[in-house]
């Protein structure tokens, strides 16, 4: 009977598949240890933040990311949500709360007690999303050191969860209605500052944000042609009646593919990912393929507890 167990694959030991030649075992932990090491080095366990010098405006910050096959995944999510951390946890889900009335701050006379009011909100639990995938390491390829089969492999499986991880986050914003549409009002930095006022005005009071809020933007260039560059470019220390400026503070303009418009959107708050499980790997020997078979799984979703936190943009 095949049994399973969790394995370190620095430490591992494939059940017989290299008796007798344990240089190849070597090799083979070398390989794996280099393939990791070589991913957290090129960023797939880091925030990938570049060019904090957009157009000359130190205060933009761009933050790209890849989603095909060749290149670094799509963590450009992580900016917008805010992240909760289950991995101890016995609960399988957690609560969004959408708050509608909370504390409120009134003077008060020397000695005289401040109220006690209860806050009212509407919940909304959310449940985890378990992935699972299976690759097999053939014993040949140990045998006749065909390592690059073994680093392609372990390569695809980091990759392709993390862009359903992605695909999954950026769906929340894809398949919001037509309720959070901002119609284009004769430039785009208007554009951008009128979605800006929308979003305060329907989620202000109640997250207790004002006009300085710090919003984010996230397009995909193929969509915006970098229409949303150049408004923000226009943010600069002396204008002149020619041109417009973009009001809003706004930090990071996130790039993915992932998604079909442009969003303007007030991070955090209801915005909210949890992480139950992150991935990880079983082994076990089987005899049916002649090599060991791992089994990957995690565990994680969101949700956006309300979407007046974002406003779909019109460019033109």
């Amino acid at each position: 009977m095949t049994t399973k167990k969790h394995i370190n694959i620095a430490k591992a030991a494939l059940d017989g598949a290299f008796s007798g030649n344990q240089k190849a075992f070597e090799q083979f932990i070398d390989a794996v240890n280099i393939h990791y090491a070589n991913m957290r080095q090129n960023g797939f366990l880091i925030q990938n933040a570049a060019d904090p010098n957009l157009a000359g405006k130190p205060d933009v910050a761009l933050v790209t990311t890849s989603t095909g096959e060749v290149g670094m995944p799509d963590f450009g999510f992580r900016r917008l949500f805010d992240h909760i951390d289950l991995t101890s946890s016995t609960s399988t889900t957690f609560e969004a709360l959408d708050v509608s009335n909370g504390v409120m701050f009134e003077q008060l006379e020397p000695n005289q007690p401040s109220k006690t009011r209860r806050i009212t909100s509407n919940k909304t639990s959310v449940g985890f999303l378990q992935y699972g995938a299976g690759l097999a390491i053939l014993d040949d390829w140990l045998r006749f050191n065909q390592f690059y089969k073994i680093d392609k492999l372990f390569a695809d499986v980091l990759r392709k969860y993390a862009h359903t991880e992605a695909s999954n986050h950026y769906g929340l914003f894809t398949a919001l209605g037509a309720g959070i549409n901002t119609a284009f009002s004769t430039t785009v930095e208007k554009t951008i500052d009128t979605a800006a006022d929308s979003i305060l005005t329907a989620v202000g009071d109640k997250l207790s944000v004002d006009e300085g809020a710090t919003m984010k933007i996230l397009t995909n260039n193929r969509i915006n042609g970098g229409a949303v560059a150049k408004a923000l470019a226009s943010r600069f220390e002396n204008p002149n009646t020619n041109n417009n400026q973009v009001m809003t503070d706004i930090d990071e303009i996130i790039i993915s593919r992932k998604v079909d418009a442009t969003y303007l959107i007030l991070p955090g708050h209801t915005l909210q990912s949890a992480e139950w499980e992150a991935l990880n790997v079983e082994a076990s020997r089987s005899s049916k393929v002649r090599g060991t078979e791992y089994d990957y799984r995690g565990k994680h979703n969101a949700v956006i507890g309300d979407s007046g936190q974002v406003r779909r943009i019109a460019l033109a």
